[in-house]
């Protein structure tokens, strides 16, 4: 994409507005958009905020919305990934793997806000170790995390 600039920002909106009006006119009855075009406007939506993004681009808000959160989850998850690795998979040889957190309301995306957190991490070795807590409640997740990786468990 671009810079983020104001003339860039306003020339990839309409870029993208033009292929996806492109896509509206000769796609098949009710086939679904193509992950590129959804990527580009998720994209958009990060850096411009979802309301405007699905108001020029005619998108529907609340699945632009779920796949910018997704999007940044799986942004901060890999961030997160980095630093809970890092020297030690070297270390070890043994690649760690984070298993997914979830977060989920039973009236859609967030509309309630989270009572109890679940962190489930696994090792390769098959060890396993599942935190449940409030969620107000803090711990030092790295910590745990680095630990559990290098076998302090």
């Amino acid at each position: 994409m671009s810079s983020g600039t104001g003339l860039d920002t306003a020339a990839d909106l309409e870029a993208i507005r033009a292929r996806i009006d492109q896509w509206r006119r000769t796609r098949t009855k009710r086939a679904a958009m193509p992950e590129d075009l959804w990527l580009a406007a998720t994209a958009l939506g990060q850096r411009l905020g979802v309301h405007p993004v699905s108001q020029r681009l005619r998108l529907n808000y609340d699945r632009l919305k779920l796949r910018v959160a997704e999007s940044e989850l799986r942004q901060e998850r890999a961030e997160n990934m980095d630093v809970l690795v890092g020297a030690d998979q070297a270390e070890s040889g043994v690649p760690a793997a984070f298993v997914e957190l979830r977060a989920a309301s039973p009236f859609g995306v967030g509309t309630l806000p989270i009572a109890v957190a679940e962190i489930e991490l696994a090792r390769a070795d098959g060890a396993r170790i599942t935190v449940r807590m409030a969620a107000e409640q803090g711990f030092d997740l790295v910590a745990l995390s680095k630990g559990f990786f290098r076998g302090e468990s």
